[in-house]
Formats: structure tokens, sequence, C-alpha cells
């Protein structure tokens, strides 16, 4: 749900007892302190949010392969990768799901002698190198591969922004700020910080399992592309 900073700075300011205190600025001019406690409350939910590996904030977005390149530019926002598909059929949106290989297998890879032709072309595979996503071996035809990746958190710059945030959320960020300005005051923050966890074991359990109709279960790597190609049921 989508939640306006200014809501959550009134709950923090109220539990901290600060209202109208001039110890911590609270105009909310862009790079004050209670801006910046906003930020960080922010990132810190949205950490704990995507740590539960399930897609809350997943986006996607796409790469144009050139044959003989294999490093590529990840999107600017790119926080964590969640996903990489090769696109094999315009036409029909076939897929093919990408997978990355181990470093110390580089070498094995580079030669392209332990890949097979699909029926649709060249298979490789990746790693995320720093700013970049490397493919092995070098493609060597042209190919659209499409990126599902968590982008970074909303950077917040005034009370009348919004955040993007699960049940619950709004409470765990009012608190974390409550927190750091009791903190600044050099005042007892424990009972604060003791409800921030009560709220975050709560947070933790209830983000998990997401879709409660269809929950996780072993996936067998050998068939994850059974169904987007015929007959090839896979690569190595």
């Amino acid at each position: 749900m989508l939640i306006t900073v200014q809501t959550i700075v009134d709950s923090a300011i109220d539990l901290a007892d600060m209202r109208n205190s001039q110890f911590v600025d609270q105009s909310g001019t862009a790079g004050t302190e209670l801006i910046r406690y906003v930020n960080l409350a922010y990132r810190d939910l949205y950490n704990q949010i995507v740590q539960t590996n399930e897609h809350y904030f997943s986006t996607n977005s796409t790469i144009s392969i050139v044959g003989g390149t294999d490093s590529y530019s990840l999107p600017a926002d790119f926080y964590k990768l969640d996903g990489v598909d090769l696109q094999v059929d315009a036409l029909s949106g076939r897929y093919l799901t990408l997978r990355p290989f181990m470093f110390a297998e580089r070498n094995k890879f580079r030669s392209g002698l332990a890949f097979s032709n699909s029926p649709y072309g060249q298979v490789f595979k990746y790693l995320i190198a720093g700013s970049n996503i490397r493919f092995l071996p070098i493609p060597s035809l042209s190919a659209t591969v499409q990126l599902w990746y968590t982008p970074n958190p909303t950077v917040v710059s005034a009370f009348t922004d919004s955040v993007q945030v699960i049940v619950g959320g709004d409470e765990y960020m009012s608190l974390y700020i409550a927190a750091a300005m009791l903190i600044k005051e050099e005042s007892d923050a424990s009972a604060i910080s003791a409800k921030r966890q009560e709220v975050l074991d709560q947070l933790t359990t209830a983000l998990r399992n997401r879709d409660q109709g269809a929950p996780k279960y072993i996936t067998d790597e050998s068939s994850i592309n059974a169904g987007a190609l015929y007959p090839f049921r896979g690569y190595d």
C-alpha cells in the first residue's frame, strides 16, 4: 500500500514524544535529519521484505544482445537479480530460463564445448559481475534477454512523498525513526526498540508464503525449460 511519509513521521514524533521539539530538525527539508531517518527506516524495511525471497518489488527490463559482445550494463536501479530469460521465438513469445555459472567454471563455459545448441540457436549462461552481466560462451548471434530484478528502494526527499509498504510496514518505520530520534537525544530507546523487534517478527512471518494458494516447493532443475522448447528439455 502507498502511504505518505508525513503520516509515518507524525507517528514517529508522537512515539518519541518530541512534538515541537527543536532537538531534531523536523522541517522536512531534503537532507535534514528526519528525512535521513526516513530513508534509513525505509531501506531497512525494504531489505527485510527482499530477504523473504518473495517478489514484492520485482520488475523487468530487456537487454539487446549483440554478436561478439559478452558484457552488458545492468539497469541503473538494479539491486538484486530474480531471473534471466532468453527470448527464443519472438512470434510465439517463447523464452528459455538461463542459469548462472560459477566463477570457477568460467573456462569450461568460455570454450563453448560444454554447450549444446537448442532448436532455436545458441544457449549460454550468465554471471553478475559488478554493475554488468556477462554471458558465456560469447554470444555469436543477436538476441533479446529479459531480466527480472528487484530495483533499489525509493529515496525520500520530502514529507509529501509516498512510499510503498506492506501492512504493518508504516508502524515499523515509525518505530525505527522514533528510536533514532531518542538515541540522538541520548534518551532511553529500549522500549521503542523492543516494540520495533516485535513488529519485525510479525512482519517476517506474514511476509513469507505470499502466494498461499501455491506455496513454494522443491524444483527439479532438469525440467525448468521442459515446456519452453520441444523436444529440447533443458541444458546443463
